[in-house]
Parts: structure tokens; sequence; C-alpha cells
């Protein structure tokens, strides 16, 4: 639940954060009707206000606490759905761009890989998942049908469903 301030405060010190978006889908609804009430909740996991702040943060499941599927980590983060259905800090969304940044460039960063690891270039790792649909254009709600098709490490292929 941190601040504008307190976001400001890190990127003020060159601080960089590590999000766990899941929280909100997760833990959302608990947290809001339980323990802190529907305004602290809805700053859990601020990420617009840490893009719109020019912080540096990746994002993170929390496994095993909450499943490792960056998809719905993806999902949650630009929609902020908790599993009762309702939108907690609406403010707070990502877009699409902005999520698919932080899960792989901005993530790269926070571990000081930003130089082989995150984003799609020449003498980059060759660390990459191929998707059935374009989860940047496609209109969020319709992300729960999005799979991978194929996974790239290291250049080699490990796991290949669509015949590459």
């Amino acid at each position: 639940m941190a601040s504008a301030n307190d976001i400001s405060s890190l990127v003020a010190s060159g601080s960089v954060a590590s999000i766990f978006a899941n929280h909100v889908y997760y833990w959302g609804d608990r947290h809001r009707d339980r323990f802190i009430g529907a305004e602290r909740a809805a700053r859990i996991d601020p990420t617009r206000d840490a893009q719109d702040s020019g912080l540096h943060f990746g994002m993170h499941s929390d496994c095993p606490i909450t499943p490792m599927d960056a998809l719905a980590t993806f999902r949650t983060s630009a929609t902020r759905l908790t599993s009762g259905g309702s939108v907690l800090g609406e403010e707070q969304r990502l877009d699409q761009q902005a999520a698919l940044h932080a899960l792989t460039a901005d993530s790269a960063y926070l571990t000081h890989d930003e130089t082989h690891l995150g984003t799609l270039a020449a003498g980059m790792d060759a660390d990459l998942t191929i998707l059935d649909q374009d989860i940047v254009g496609l209109a969020i709600e319709q992300s729960q049908n999005v799979s991978a098709v194929a996974t790239v490490v290291g250049g080699d292929f490990v796991f290949n469903r669509g015949g590459f």
C-alpha cells in the first residue's frame, strides 16, 4: 500500500521494486472486507503509481504462495480483478504494454540482467515464450484464452506445440 510519496522516495533513491500483483486477485477481497477497508485496499500493489513515477518494477507470483503463471499476473495487473470479481483500485490498472514491460524488461532490470535478458534484440539471450495470440493487442477480457505454443531457452526450443 505504498503511498505516492513512498514511491517518489524510491525513485529519488534509485531503488527498484518487485510487486506482488497477484495479491490483488487472491487476497484483495479479504483485505478490503476484513482488515483494512476499501480505501486502503485500493492501494495494494500500486502499479500504476509506480509506472507513472518512473519507478523500475517487476512483478512476481510469490510462488508457491500463488501459481507461477505470468499470464495470470499480466491479467491481474491490467484488470485489478479480485477472485470475487470486484475491481480493486481501478486507478492502479496498467495497460497491457506496461504490464508486459514490467514482467519482462523491468524484471530483468531488477536482477541486473537487462544487458542480456528481458527484450528481443540482437545479442540478447533467446529466452522467450511464443503465445498463440497477441496479449498486448487483445482485449484484456479475452486474455484468459491465450496459451503458450512454444518456449525457447538459450536459443533452443524446450517446448514446442506450435511446430516451429
